[in-house]
């Protein structure tokens, strides 16, 4: 079932530790092999420090309520109180998920991590959250470095709108290859375009490159990111071709499209301002 996310507090502790520290009974891993090694369940406490090459934070798909990020009391009607944060190893990427009432760590784009803490997938996209068996535990390494992957992948319909490798001898997530990563459909239309995405709720649809269609989940409960898209352009969904960058998880079998920002394709005669040093392409691209 889809993550309920004010039900209640996650349970057991998270902490905070500035500057290196030692995680005892954990497990030093990448993310493709923590991934990898996943047979289903609760795993034993692991951390996750890419072997020395460690995770850096690309993106912040919630933020709690009066944060630096999410500035209001409330967002599309939800007061959030959890963070989500993607960070990436070489190898790939996984989600942080975590309450503010039991860390102070503000996420910067840029910062190196070493996490301790439970693996478990959720929705088929690959996860590191707190958890009695492994309570989380963020050291932050340094500050100010550059993503692996700076700039999101990306990819098409089909390449991703597939099922999942599954348990057992699989791992579990998207068969793409791609679970993990923030990802970019480009020249793409909202199934719902045009029309009110609805207050305070989650919505499917569909996004289509005009050959290709697949199911598009607006995650807002979950991710601020989300409660963001819903009530930008007046709460009305965008209309002609987008580039829309998200996820992919996998909700009763079926991949489906998680978006966190969608900006629209700038029509031609824009790309000629630009390239003669005019107004230039983001101001025709609507963000968030």
């Amino acid at each position: 079932m889809k993550r309920i996310l004010f039900s209640a507090l996650l349970t057991g502790a998270v902490v905070l530790v500035l500057g290196l520290a030692s995680h005892v009974n954990a497990q030093d891993a990448t993310a493709s092999q923590l991934e990898a090694a996943w047979t289903g369940g609760l795993e034993a406490p692991v951390t996750w420090n890419g072997n020395g090459s460690y995770p850096i934070v690309t993106w912040i798909a919630s933020a709690p309520s009066g944060s630096i990020y999410n500035p209001g009391s409330s967002l599309d009607g939800y007061t959030y109180s959890n963070w989500a944060v993607y960070a990436a190893d070489p190898t790939g990427g996984m989600d942080l998920f975590y309450n503010e009432t039991i860390s102070s760590y503000v996420p910067t784009q840029g910062d190196a991590l070493s996490i301790a803490g439970t693996y478990t997938p959720f929705d088929a996209f690959p996860e590191i959250e707190n958890n009695a068996a492994g309570p989380l535990s963020i050291t932050l390494e340094s500050q100010g470095n550059t993503p692996y992957n700076p700039v999101p992948i990306i990819t098409t319909i089909p390449t991703i709108n597939v099922g999942t490798n599954s348990l057992p001898g699989g791992n579990g997530l998207n068969q793409s290859g791609l679970a993990g990563s923030i990802i970019e459909l480009q020249n793409v239309t909202l199934g719902n375009a045009g029309s009110a995405w609805g207050s305070h709720q989650n919505v499917t649809t569909t996004v289509s490159d005009g050959v290709n269609t697949m199911t598009l989940y607006l995650w807002a409960s979950s991710y601020s990111d989300a409660a963001a898209i819903a009530v930008a352009n007046g709460g009305i969904a965008p209309t002609g071709l987008l580039d829309i960058y998200g996820f992919v998880d996998d909700f009763s079998n079926s991949a489906e499209f998680v978006p966190v920002e969608i900006l629209a394709v700038p029509e031609p005669g824009t790309l000629v301002l630009a390239g003669l040093g005019g107004l230039g392409l983001l101001l025709f691209r609507r963000r968030k």
